[in-house]
Parts: structure tokens; sequence; C-alpha cells
């Protein structure tokens, strides 16, 4: 099984169809297109010709999360940040690694676009916070009151990556992971990586 990984320039209906599968299901009268979606990148997981992950790239001018998050918190500006939102998994390949490999390419993405400094938003719950520290992420402020789609305002926490700092390791992770799932079966072709060698 070949996976393949891509960037999309703009908002597509799969990317939609994922995004209403993964937050919308119980709010089909809510548009799950937002105001964020026609200025960003989409970095994608194709199985075969199906959409099954996908991730909102978003430069700074706008800041998503400035907008997202409580109007007195000042978040770091500047042409090395971006944001990273609307993750999205398809159900039937969630645990699989999938996610996992998302971040890897979100992040190598973001060093391409020379983004150095990457932030996005988890709920409040530890064990999502646990799992983005063991890749390298810290957290940005303590719990923070934010927009979460669409649910409303709701408590979450602030992360940030500095991916020049922790690209090595990066890397290396990514490398681990895809030898893990070497072992499954599956290979990744990924137009990323392949840019970020040249």
């Amino acid at each position: 099984m070949e996976i393949q990984v891509k960037v999309l320039n703009e908002y597509t209906k799969e990317i939609n169809e994922l995004r209403r599968e993964a937050y919308y299901q119980n709010h089909p009268d809510i548009e799950a297109k937002d105001e964020f979606d026609d200025i960003s990148k989409f970095i994608c997981i194709f199985d075969r010709d199906t959409l099954i992950a996908c991730t909102r790239y978003t430069g700074m001018t706008p800041s998503v999360l400035q907008k997202w998050t409580s109007n007195d918190i000042a978040l770091p500006s500047g042409n090395e940040y971006c944001n990273l939102t609307r993750s999205a998994i398809k159900k039937e390949y969630r645990g699989g690694h999938y996610f996992t490999l998302l971040i890897f390419e979100d992040l190598i993405c973001c060093f391409e676009n020379k983004k150095n400094q990457v932030m996005t938003i988890v709920e409040a719950e530890r064990k999502r916070v646990v799992f983005l520290e063991r890749l390298g992420w810290e957290l940005y402020l303590g719990e923070v009151l934010a927009y979460q789609p669409p649910d409303g305002m709701t408590l979450g926490r602030l992360m940030i990556f500095d991916v020049r700092k922790n690209l090595n390791v990066l890397l290396e992770k990514r490398e681990h992971l895809l030898n893990k799932m070497n072992v499954q079966g599956i290979t990744v072709k990924s137009e990323i990586f392949d840019e970020f060698k040249k």
C-alpha cells in the first residue's frame, strides 16, 4: 500500500467532506469552510484517490489563532510564524500513525516556506499535550479561552514548535515512523519531503 502526501492550494470538496466528518456530524447546519480557507494551503494525505488526512497551513497575516483566542492575548507575529489548524483524519484510518505522519509533513512544509515558528491549539486534555510534547512541541502560555469550531469558546492550550532548532530530531523521528509503517506494508511518497531534499 502506498500513500501520497501532497500540498493543495485550495479548499476542495474532498477537504470539506473530511472536515465535516471530523467536526460537524452533529452540526449539519454549520458551514465547515471559514474565512481562513481561501488564504491557506492544505497538507493532505491520500490513499490512492481518497483523502484520509488533512491540516490547514496559514501564514500569520492574519493569524487564525489570534482571531480565535481571547483578544487580550497578544500572540507573536512576524514572517517566520505560521498556524496549523483544522487537522482531520478519516475515521477508519485513525490509530494507524497517520496523524503523526501528518504532523511531521506539516512541519517540514512550514520549514520549506521559511516559517520556523509554528503555532497550533489543542484541547485542554493532558494526553493531547503530552503527545505533542513527545514530538518536540512546547506549551505557549497556559490554558486559554479559544474558539474551537463548531463548539464555540472552550478551554484550549496553545503550543509552539521551533522547526529550525528541532529539525534534525524531527527528521530522525520521521524516519523511524516510516520504518514502522514499512513493516506494516505501508510506503509513503511525499512531494513535501522530495522538495525538502533538493
